[in-house]
Formats: C-alpha cells, structure tokens, sequence
C-alpha cells in the first residue's frame, strides 16, 4: 500500500514549510503527476492494482483514471467529484474570501480563520446531524472548539489547497462517449446523497453516464459518513 500527502497540507511541500517566498498555485492534477512521479521513478512501480482515496482524494481518482488510464486494474472515488458543481464553487470561494480579508491585515487573521473552520463544519455534516447532535444551549462550547481548530491549520495552507479544489475539472470539454473509450479500468464510485462538502450530482452522472458501479450511502452525517 502507498499512502502520499497532498500539496498544500502543510506536510508534503506546502506554503508553510516551502523555502521560497511565493508558493506556486497547483492543482488536483499536479498532485497527481507528482504521485505519479513516486510511484514511477522513485518506487520504480509501473502499474497498480488498485487506486482508492476520498474527498479531495477522491478527486484525484477521477484524475487518475482519465489521465493514465492503462496504469492501474481498479479505481474507486469516495465522496469525491470529477468537477466542481457550482454549489461546491460557491462554498471553497465563500472560504477563499473569508482568507483574502485578512490578506493585508494581520490582527485580522483569526477571525478569517475561524470564519473558515465555521464554513467548514457547517458543511461537513448535514444540518439535521448537526441539530440532533448539538443542542442550542451547546453553541458557544461548539464554536469554541472551532476556534481552536482554527489556530491547527495554517491559512497559507489551506488557501492553497482552496485553490486547487476551486480549478478541479477531469472531465473538460470531453463528451461522454469520449470518456467511455478512454476510461480502461474498472470503477467504483461511492457517494454520500446528502453531502454538503463536495456536492455529489457529478459524480452519480459520471457513473450513471459511464456505467460504472455506483453506491449511493443514505444518512444524516453528510460527507462524513464513510468515516462514521
């Protein structure tokens, strides 16, 4: 198994350890060029059995199999997305925004911050989760969580990561019938019907239109319930 840390998550090659002033912008797919590059040169491996990963992972699964579609047996997506709906647009700008107020101001820098963890917990399960599982009288503790949840990530992290989820599209102007001739492995592609983090309608009209394997999960915890 090759377990690999994405760009920008302030472990692999990220703004907040990189050694030059500017960090260049990357996208899903130079992610997975560079993944690509281990496996291959570095781990001298020249075919996979199995791609699997989730979320923005997930988004690079549907990379992987459009852009080196002999290289791997089997795919699967989790919660992830071939392209970006224009909910998910709205969301990760909504977040970028939030960012870019405290670009030029650095006392403003946590409350920007803790604006994202908000964005992000408000959409990281469903609103009826979130409703049964925090009562109103727990807000405050809950938004004090979130404050220090703020303070663990880097902001120049995680723009860079907004940035190259914001650009995701592995489909481009290609048809259906084009993908069809193209796509070489076997896919699985696993949704959560009611995710609100990576809106899961391309991903279903991917596998329905390609007819791939496709499992829908039911349930109130949204983009989290493959991990509940």
């Amino acid at each position: 198994m090759i377990v690999a840390d994405a760009f920008g998550n302030g472990i692999s090659c990220s703004p907040s350890n990189y050694k030059i002033a500017n960090f260049p912008e990357e996208s899903v797919k130079d992610m997975l060029k560079s993944l690509y590059q281990l496996i291959t040169k570095h781990l001298a491996i020249n075919h996979l059995h199995l791609v699997i990963d989730i979320s923005m992972g997930g988004m690079q699964v549907f990379e992987w199999i459009l852009s080196f579609a002999l290289f791997m047996d089997k795919a699967i997506a989790i919660v992830g997305s071939p392209r970006l709906s224009a909910y998910d647009k709205i969301l990760w700008n909504s977040a970028m925004a939030a960012l870019e107020t405290a670009r030029d101001c650095k006392a403003c820098l946590p409350a920007a911050k803790h604006t994202v963890a908000m964005i992000h917990a408000l959409h990281l399960y469903t609103p009826a989760y979130r409703a049964e599982k925090t009562a109103s009288k727990q807000y405050n503790d809950f938004a004090k969580t979130e404050v220090l949840f703020s303070k663990k990530f880097s902001n120049l992290d995680y723009a860079a990561q907004l940035k190259s989820t914001i650009s995701h599209d592995a489909i481009g102007s290609r048809s259906w019938q084009e993908l069809k001739e193209l796509i070489k492995s076997k896919v699985l592609v696993v949704v959560a019907t009611k995710d609100l983090m990576v809106n899961p309608l391309a991903a279903i009209e991917f596998a329905t239109q390609l007819n791939f394997s496709l499992v829908e999960l039911e349930g109130n915890c949204g983009h989290q319930t493959t991990m509940t």
